[in-house]
Parts: structure tokens; sequence; C-alpha cells
């Protein structure tokens, strides 16, 4: 049974009735009338059926009105809607407060005069239904109430990376090869990332003096923005830039004479890199060193810059660089 609100008429009171098939015990009080039954087109005949046998039965006024509402719940207080359906009958009975009460009733494939009897019946019952409680309208207050739906704002948060490598390289102005084992710890932010590493040399640069040959081994420990603005599959390119610290110790070969050499340098590279497999990368880079303080072997009689001014390299390393996000 269904309930639903529709602005209707006034009420005009109720006609005693009992709902078929109950005692006197436990028989519904009747609280409601029908006055006028509105059938769908095609059904008029059958509501004059209805209304003679309600009228025969309980007595009182029930006539044939109009036709039903497009919507059959709408029909006013003491109306009833009465349409077909594909198993039967609906039929709806306005009340008062604007609600309804509705119900369908299955077409068992008697006469006229028993499908005109069953429907009278329960529209007998539904009148004798109780009316359900009409809320009443919350107080009005001087604000109003809005409420939107909540919508979660995606943050892109850093996730970090961790990676190994060994580089592998020559630099034409030292003439030199360069073997560094490296690790680097950073956070990324999509494809770029902002990373401190640090690379032993294997492999110590020479520098001639007065006294002799100098020998010098360092750490080089650096702070790099990484970014990779083409990524496609497996392969990505981008710049690289930050600054570097190279901490070491020059001696002069051949004697106990030992000493800290340090410098400071910028340092720009161009990254190529294809993923292998899984977490290894193989990278080829090439870039410039831009020494703002060049690392020095001071004597009383002489200065020996251990680097140069500009030192360009290129390097290839196998990388470890797990994604960890």
């Amino acid at each position: 049974m269904l309930w639903s609100a529709v602005p209707t008429l006034a009420d005009d009171g109720g006609a005693s009735v009992r709902a078929p098939g109950e005692n006197a015990a436990n028989a519904a009080v009747p609280s409601r009338s029908v006055r006028v039954i509105r059938p769908a087109a095609g059904l008029e005949a059958l509501a004059e059926d209805v209304a003679r046998d309600l009228r025969r039965r309980l007595g009182g006024t029930v006539s044939v009105g109009e036709a039903a509402p497009e919507i059959l719940e709408a029909v006013p207080t003491d109306h009833v809607g009465l349409a077909a359906t594909e198993d039967g009958y609906r039929i709806a009975l306005g009340l008062p407060g604007g609600q309804t009460v509705s119900e369908e009733v299955p077409d068992e494939g008697g006469s006229a005069r028993e499908t005109a009897r069953v429907l009278s019946l329960v529209i007998e019952n539904l009148g004798s239904e109780p009316a359900q409680p009409i809320a009443a309208a919350p107080a009005r207050s001087g604000y109003t109430y809005l409420e939107y739906p909540r919508t979660r704002v995606e943050r892109q948060l850093a996730s970090p990376t961790l990676y190994f490598g060994l580089n592998i390289g020559y630099s034409p102005t030292r003439r030199s090869a360069i073997v560094a084992p490296g690790a680097g710890f950073g956070l990324c932010v999509g494809h770029n990332c902002l990373v401190l590493e640090a690379q032993l040399s294997l492999l110590a640069d020479h520098a001639e003096s007065n006294d002799g040959t100098l020998s010098y081994r360092f750490v080089n420990i650096g702070l790099r923005g990484q970014f990779r603005p083409y990524v496609n599959g497996r392969v990505s390119l981008g710049p690289t830039i930050g600054l570097l610290v190279r901490n070491g110790q020059v001696g002069l070969e051949g004697t106990d004479v030992r000493d800290i050499a340090t410098s400071l340098a910028f340092r720009g590279t161009v990254e190529f890199a294809y993923r292998i497999g899984g977490a290894f990368e193989w990278v080829v880079e090439a870039g410039v060193d831009l020494s703002v303080s060049r690392a020095t072997w001071l004597r009383a009689r002489e200065t020996v810059f251990l680097e140069d001014r500009w030192t360009p390299f290129m390097v290839t390393a196998i990388r470890l660089r797990p994604d960890l996000s």
C-alpha cells in the first residue's frame, strides 16, 4: 500500500464500513467516505458497476465523475482513481491533508460483475484504513541552510626515491677517466625530483707542482633538481641543475705530506635515461661543472689549482632507481 502527498479538496466525513474478511473484533474503524469514482479512458462501464455495488452495500451517493488525472494519486479527497495496469487494475483513494492511499488489484479473469464486486470491496477496505499522521512543518528561522556536496581536493604529494649507480666517464679538460659509485635519496613530484647525492671517485686526479706530482682523491656531495619534461614509455629526457661540494685529500706522491682540499661548484647536465626493466635504468649524462671556489694546493712558493674553472664531462651509468611511491 502506497502513500503520497497531493493537493486535494476538503474532507466531508466518513461512512462506517468493514474491510472484507475481517471479523467484528479486528475490523478497522471507518474514517472516510467515497463520493466519486474517476475512471481512466475505457473503464467507464466498469466504474458504473463499481459505484452501483458500493451504493447497494454502503448506501450514500457514489457517482462516476470525470476521467482520472494522469497521475492517479492526484485525485481529490474522497475521490477514487481507477486505471488499468498490465496485470489488472490500480486504485487510488484521496485522503484529507493531501494524502493518497493506493493498491494494485490483479485481474482474476472473472465476469464484469465479479470484477466490479472485487474492486468495490478493495475500495471499501481502503476507506477503512486509518490515515497517516501529517508531520507539522518546522518553524522558519532567519537563516537558510544550503548543503553542497563535499568534493575532496586531490593533493599531489611527494614520493620518495632511492637509487644507486656507477658513473663511468671521461673529463677532456683533466684528461682523466671518471669511475665513481654513487647513491642518492630524494623526493619526487610526478617525474621531477630533488635529490641529495654522493659520489666517491675511485681514480685520483693528478697535478704537477714544483715539489713533484700531486694526487687528489675526493668525494662529491651534491643537491640537484632533476627534471624530466619528456617521458615516453621507458625513455625520459631532461635537464638537471644543482650545487656540488667536493671534499678530498691531496698528497705529494712519494712522501707523507697530506692536506685537505675542498671546492664549491655549480653542476648542470642533460640526462637521457632508458628503463631497462623493473627498477633499473641506463643513464647517459653530459654536463659541466663550474667551480666557484676551486680546490688548491697552497705552499709558500706556489699555489696549484687541483681542478679547472670549467670541467665538461660525460658519464654513463646503470642506475637502480626504484619507485617507492
